[in-house]
Protein backbone atom coordinates (compact mmCIF):
# COMPACT_ATOMS: atom_id res chain seq x y z
CA UNK A 1 0.00 0.00 0.00
CA UNK A 2 1.22 2.79 -1.04
CA UNK A 3 1.61 6.46 1.56
CA UNK A 4 -1.05 9.34 0.89
CA UNK A 5 0.45 12.28 -0.29
CA UNK A 6 0.31 15.16 2.14
CA UNK A 7 -0.51 18.70 2.05
CA UNK A 8 2.99 19.60 1.90
CA UNK A 9 3.40 17.86 -1.31
CA UNK A 10 2.85 19.56 -4.61
CA UNK A 11 -0.09 19.82 -6.13
CA UNK A 12 0.39 17.50 -8.74
CA UNK A 13 1.17 14.93 -6.17
CA UNK A 14 -2.11 15.32 -4.62
CA UNK A 15 -4.32 14.72 -7.73
CA UNK A 16 -2.30 11.75 -8.60
CA UNK A 17 -0.99 13.35 -12.13
CA UNK A 18 2.14 12.59 -13.66
CA UNK A 19 4.65 15.03 -15.05
CA UNK A 20 3.04 14.03 -18.86
CA UNK A 21 -0.05 15.66 -17.88
CA UNK A 22 1.67 19.10 -18.66
CA UNK A 23 -0.01 22.58 -17.12
CA UNK A 24 -1.57 23.92 -20.20
CA UNK A 25 -3.60 20.62 -20.63
CA UNK A 26 -4.33 20.64 -16.36
CA UNK A 27 -5.14 24.86 -16.82
CA UNK A 28 -7.59 24.33 -19.85
CA UNK A 29 -9.21 21.38 -18.36
CA UNK A 30 -9.64 23.52 -15.36
CA UNK A 31 -11.05 26.40 -17.12
CA UNK A 32 -13.89 24.29 -18.67
CA UNK A 33 -15.37 22.65 -15.42
CA UNK A 34 -15.24 26.33 -13.73
CA UNK A 35 -17.29 27.22 -17.04
CA UNK A 36 -19.19 23.96 -16.60
CA UNK A 37 -20.06 24.55 -12.99
CA UNK A 38 -20.94 28.46 -13.56
CA UNK A 39 -23.30 27.27 -15.80
CA UNK A 40 -25.02 24.20 -14.11
CA UNK A 41 -25.44 26.68 -11.10
CA UNK A 42 -26.66 29.32 -12.74
CA UNK A 43 -29.35 27.52 -14.11
CA UNK A 44 -30.14 25.25 -11.43
CA UNK A 45 -34.16 24.93 -10.68
CA UNK A 46 -33.97 25.27 -7.17
CA UNK A 47 -32.45 28.40 -5.81
CA UNK A 48 -31.61 26.74 -2.31
CA UNK A 49 -29.03 24.44 -3.70
CA UNK A 50 -27.78 27.16 -6.33
CA UNK A 51 -27.05 29.22 -3.40
CA UNK A 52 -25.28 26.38 -1.75
CA UNK A 53 -23.35 25.08 -4.73
CA UNK A 54 -22.28 28.62 -5.27
CA UNK A 55 -20.57 28.88 -1.84
CA UNK A 56 -19.03 25.65 -2.72
CA UNK A 57 -17.90 27.05 -5.22
CA UNK A 58 -16.50 30.22 -3.74
CA UNK A 59 -14.57 28.40 -1.16
CA UNK A 60 -12.80 25.48 -3.81
CA UNK A 61 -11.73 29.12 -5.54
CA UNK A 62 -10.46 30.50 -2.45
CA UNK A 63 -8.56 27.58 -1.59
CA UNK A 64 -7.15 27.69 -5.17
CA UNK A 65 -6.05 31.25 -5.07
CA UNK A 66 -4.21 30.66 -1.92
CA UNK A 67 -2.66 27.23 -3.17
CA UNK A 68 -1.99 29.07 -6.74
CA UNK A 69 -0.31 32.17 -4.88
CA UNK A 70 1.86 29.52 -3.22
CA UNK A 71 3.07 27.75 -6.09
CA UNK A 72 3.44 31.30 -7.89
CA UNK A 73 5.88 32.17 -5.15
CA UNK A 74 7.62 28.82 -5.01
CA UNK A 75 8.53 28.58 -8.98
CA UNK A 76 9.73 32.66 -8.07
CA UNK A 77 12.16 31.27 -5.76
CA UNK A 78 12.84 28.45 -8.01
CA UNK A 79 14.08 30.87 -10.57
CA UNK A 80 15.63 32.97 -8.39
CA UNK A 81 18.06 29.92 -6.78
CA UNK A 82 18.25 27.96 -10.28
CA UNK A 83 19.46 31.26 -11.80
CA UNK A 84 21.40 32.91 -9.10
CA UNK A 85 20.26 36.35 -9.87
CA UNK A 86 20.16 38.87 -8.11
CA UNK A 87 16.47 39.90 -6.73
CA UNK A 88 16.52 42.50 -8.92
CA UNK A 89 17.23 40.29 -11.84
CA UNK A 90 14.19 38.12 -10.62
CA UNK A 91 11.74 41.36 -10.45
CA UNK A 92 12.78 41.94 -14.45
CA UNK A 93 12.86 38.18 -15.48
CA UNK A 94 9.05 37.70 -13.99
CA UNK A 95 7.80 40.66 -14.67
CA UNK A 96 6.94 42.29 -11.00
CA UNK A 97 8.66 45.18 -8.77
CA UNK A 98 11.56 43.98 -6.99
CA UNK A 99 9.41 44.92 -3.65
CA UNK A 100 6.91 42.50 -5.26
CA UNK A 101 9.88 40.12 -6.17
CA UNK A 102 11.02 40.40 -2.16
CA UNK A 103 7.54 39.79 -1.02
CA UNK A 104 7.46 36.87 -3.81
CA UNK A 105 10.35 35.34 -2.07
CA UNK A 106 9.24 35.67 1.81
CA UNK A 107 6.03 34.21 1.26
CA UNK A 108 7.40 31.25 -0.22
CA UNK A 109 9.53 30.89 2.70
CA UNK A 110 7.39 31.51 5.14
CA UNK A 111 5.26 28.66 3.33
CA UNK A 112 7.84 26.45 3.82
CA UNK A 113 8.45 26.95 7.47
CA UNK A 114 4.88 26.54 7.64
CA UNK A 115 5.32 23.24 5.98
CA UNK A 116 8.07 22.27 8.24
CA UNK A 117 6.19 22.67 11.13
CA UNK A 118 3.31 20.71 10.33
CA UNK A 119 5.07 17.83 9.18
CA UNK A 120 6.84 18.14 12.76
CA UNK A 121 3.52 18.40 14.66
CA UNK A 122 3.48 21.98 14.97
CA UNK A 123 1.35 24.67 14.56
CA UNK A 124 2.58 27.96 13.84
CA UNK A 125 -0.11 30.19 15.50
Amino acid sequence: MSASPTDGDPPSARSGLSPPFGPERALGELADAFDRAVQAIGHHADSQQAFEAATRLTELLRKAVEEAAELRARAAVRIWEEKKISLAGLAERIGVSKARAGQLVQSARRAQQSRTNKAKGRSDE
